[in-house]
């Protein structure tokens, strides 16, 4: 479970060889209009702590935010890093609940990466880990997102 492989995708535990891809998301101002309210660029702090956070994460439950890349003898070859999406503890109203994240970089935006990245880590959710239940977020505005959470049954 550590590793996860979809059609056309790869996946690795986001760790601290990806701050600098996962730096370049944080930093580009389309992106974040669909992650923060703030819809700005954030700080390299910013970064940081997610990436903290998320290696955090792995250690204490098994499992994560996977870095998601092209995969090897696929037309998406040599894509590199397209975004991140994973699973995380996460608390709602004060009680606990399973998390389904992601994000990807503005110029795969349109090509299913979300969704199949999603359809992998909600695979791992229901099958491998037994979850009862997992949530998502997005902004009100955030269409595309939600389009990627009905897809999957959310």
């Amino acid at each position: 479970m550590r590793h996860l492989e979809t059609q056309r995708l790869t996946g690795e535990p986001l760790c601290e060889k990806h701050f600098e891809a996962l730096r370049s998301l944080h930093d580009d101002e389309r992106a974040m209009k669909t992650l923060t309210t703030s819809g700005k660029p954030q700080p390299g702090s910013f970064t940081r702590g997610m990436l903290n956070r998320a290696v955090a994460h792995w250690e204490s439950s098994g499992f994560g935010i996977w870095a998601f890349a092209g995969k090897a003898s696929t037309e998406d070859e040599g894509a590199g890093f397209v975004g991140y999406c994973g699973l995380r503890h996460y608390l709602v109203h004060g009680e606990p609940e399973n998390e389904l994240l992601y994000g990807l970089l503005p110029d795969y935006w349109g090509r299913g990466y979300a969704s199949e990245m999603a359809a992998a880590a909600l695979e791992v959710a229901f099958n491998d880990l037994a979850m009862p239940s997992v949530v998502a977020f997005t902004l009100h505005d955030n269409i595309g997102s939600r389009r990627v959470m009905e897809k999957n049954g959310m």
